[in-house]
């Protein structure tokens, strides 16, 4: 009966039990994406993210499921791609391998959230694309942007702020427009 249910399971193209394929993500790193690596998404996370964002409640506590999510897919990239030793800001990482800007943060981001939206995860929001600020005519910067469903408020989700490993901010669009820095 297995070998039946295995044959027909290749005969009409549905992956056998047991024989599933990872799923992989792409991210960017090196300053302006410069670099880009591929990996697998460990199953554990993909277990803790779909009982994670099935437990949000409603629009903020999916936001902060949304921080958790990006740290973790950060956490599943970091066991191929050097972006483990990304530090804050630019400054401090300019000759590391996997070092992060801000249009390196934004992009992957905005893949994560992507990717989430694919899984139907996200309830509340919507991916909304990159949003760029330069609130002193220099100092550019950009973000991913996340639209609340309900409201149309949009948010920003930026880890440029903080060195590998740390939780994302998500914050108001219209407060880091205006030159929002923890």
């Amino acid at each position: 009966m297995k070998r039946l249910l295995l044959l027909l399971a290749i005969l009409i193209g549905l992956p056998a039990a047991g024989s599933v394929a990872a799923e992989q993500l792409t991210l960017c790193y090196h300053y302006g994406c410069d670099r880009q690596g591929r990996f697998d998404i460990r199953p554990e996370t993909l277990q803790g993210l779909a009982a994670r964002f099935a437990a949000a409640a409603d629009a903020a506590d999916e936001r902060e499921a949304v921080r958790e999510a990006v740290r973790a897919l950060y956490a599943d990239a970091a066991r191929l791609l050097p972006i483990w030793q990304d530090k804050a800001g630019n400054g401090v990482d300019d000759s590391g391998d996997g070092r992060m800007d801000c249009i390196d943060h934004s992009e992957n981001a905005v893949r994560m959230l992507d990717y989430l939206a694919r899984h139907h995860w996200l309830r509340f929001h919507a991916p909304a694309g990159i949003v760029s600020r330069a609130p002193w005519l220099v100092n550019y910067h950009q973000g991913a942007a996340l639209e609340e469903t309900a409201s149309r408020t949009r948010w920003v989700v930026d880890g440029w702020f903080y060195d590998f490993g740390a939780l994302p901010a998500v914050v108001p669009l219209d407060v880091w427009k205006k030159g929002f820095s923890p």
